[in-house]
């Protein structure tokens, strides 16, 4: 009697355990696939411009000035939005990029963009 009584106890204690393990591996794995979040594309032309130029000053020209972002973005815009703070020896930015002519540069990029996309 004593027997079949550890027998049927050591089966329920390995099913419990089977049973505990399986739902620990389970979760886990529901876990990791909840976490794995894919990029979304960028589609705005104006956000890819801006990487694009930040990119190419980076890595190819070897340039983190605000003048080589600025120009690669819109040369056109470069030199109307910036006129009075570019150094006419070197052409590039001498003086503070204050926040109006940043949003002013970003207005002008930005309808610009959209006439190219026109």
């Amino acid at each position: 009697f004593f027997v079949s009584l550890l027998v049927v106890m050591k089966f329920i204690t390995f099913t419990l355990f089977t049973i505990l393990v399986v739902l620990f591996v389970s979760s886990f794995v529901c876990a990791q696939t909840e976490r794995s979040i894919q990029p979304e594309p960028v589609t705005d032309p104006v956000v890819l411009k801006r990487l694009n130029c930040q990119m190419h000053c980076r890595n190819e020209l070897e340039d983190d000035s605000p003048d080589c972002m600025y120009n690669c973005i819109s040369s056109k815009c470069y030199r109307s939005v910036f006129k009075r703070i570019i150094d006419k020896d070197t052409g590039r930015l001498a003086g503070e990029i204050t926040d109006s002519l940043t949003k002013k540069f970003e207005r002008c990029s930005e309808k610009e963009a959209l006439k190219d996309e026109l």
